[in-house]
């Protein structure tokens, strides 16, 4: 229901705290809940 994605072709465009903008692939779904959390020290699991 809720995602981080939009319907551009291979990722998207994020807007970061440090008003830098990056694109960021798909594949990158697993950071995502940790990049958007303001609470700090997520645990990642980029290992796919």
């Amino acid at each position: 229901m809720f995602h981080f994605w939009s319907p551009h072709p291979g990722g998207a465009n994020f807007a970061l705290a440090d008003a830098s903008v990056r694109f960021l692939r798909y594949d990158a779904d697993a950071v995502m809940p940790a990049l958007a959390s303001r609470a700090g020290s997520e645990a990642v699991n980029a290992g796919g």
